[in-house]
């Protein structure tokens, strides 16, 4: 077998499929689990598809020569990772035809989570791709309940992978499924960073936080007294920030809520940085097409952030009048 280990899978040649994040937001439920030892391939009917359930899948073979590039994007419950199995697997590496595995998701070029929110070990496992005649050997497992699958393939192509959702003990970045629910983020007395992506303009409360505060090790470092957080205060620049925080977010330990019109965390807009001890903060309304909320950790404090979500209704009268901000420069 010819395999082709890259860094990242071109499918710059499938954006006019990534045009909006409307068009790949569907509304999906909880994840339903069967037995998939004897099951039929379930096949893959659209070019951009969306999978929660555990099965067999192979797409439908291309109907002539194409350099469409489709993607299969899978996603459970926040407290699961994914098994990918290639059962079956037959591409001809001409032409460029290939089939690449990816922990996250990617449109349009941008990508979810960021690289510099990984693992050393997720970082040199985070993208395979393959060609050839003989079925690759490699599982895969996905870092969080969300991973994808893209593919390029000829008319005589195809594969079938065997997608299976594992329980996670300690979730960290994830894709939160439905319109509306609560969800939990902890960095596990870890040095990490998580984050929690939601693909819809989101009314986000957090109903508990406990960051920068519960110390992992007292030797060395002066102990800080709990206070109450400054809810959504301004970036770290800003003179006007609490000066606890600003302690705080210089040791690398805060949450962040960002929205945007992309899947980069890089290029999204902040509403500012939250730390210290809080329960029940005032509703924060996130206009943009995607929100994320991310829990940065130094490693020095073992932090837990816990945050209700609710969609934004279009009658809003500030939604209809809103502008999704651009990330400052």
């Amino acid at each position: 077998m010819r395999a082709f280990m890259v860094k990242y899978f071109l499918i710059a040649a499938a954006a006019s499929c990534f045009t909006t994040s409307n068009a790949i937001a569907p509304s999906l439920g909880l994840v339903r689990r069967q037995d998939v030892a004897f099951a039929e391939p379930i096949e893959i009917l659209e070019c951009i598809d969306f999978k929660s359930l555990d099965g067999l899948y192979t797409p439908l073979p291309a109907t002539s020569e194409s350099n469409t590039a489709c993607g299969l994007y899978i996603v459970g419950d926040l407290t699961t990772r994914i098994k990918v199995e290639f059962v079956d697997f037959s591409v001809d590496c001409d032409g460029g035809h290939v089939v690449g595995v990816l922990d996250g998701w990617e449109q349009g070029g941008s990508t979810f989570p960021p690289m510099e929110d990984l693992t050393a070990e997720g970082t040199r496992n985070r993208h395979s791709t393959f060609c050839g005649r003989t079925r690759p050997r490699r599982t895969f497992y996905s870092s969080g309940n969300f991973a994808l699958i893209q593919y390029k393939l000829a008319p005589s192509d195809g594969f079938t992978v065997r997608v299976t959702f594992e329980d996670n003990l300690t979730p960290c970045n994830g894709v939160a499924l439905g319109d509306e629910g609560q969800f939990e983020l902890r960095n596990f007395g870890r040095r990490s960073n998580c984050s929690v992506m939601i693909i819809h303009p989101q009314q986000l409360q957090i109903s508990y936080m406990n960051v920068g505060k519960q110390r992992i090790r007292l030797t060395g470092l002066r102990a800080l007294r709990p206070q109450r957080s400054q809810i959504f205060a301004k970036a770290p620049d800003s003179t006007s920030t609490d000066d606890d925080c600003t302690h705080l977010i210089k040791l690398k330990d805060y949450t962040e809520v960002l929205g945007g019109l992309t899947w980069s965390v890089g290029q999204m807009h902040s509403y500012g940085h939250v730390c210290g001890i809080q329960e029940m903060s005032s509703p924060q309304n996130n206009f943009c097409e995607t929100t994320v909320v991310r829990l940065v950790s130094s490693g020095l404090y073992n932090n837990v952030v816990a945050v209700e979500h609710g969609k934004v209704s279009a009658e809003d009268p500030q939604y209809r009048k809103s502008v999704c901000p651009a990330r400052a420069a």
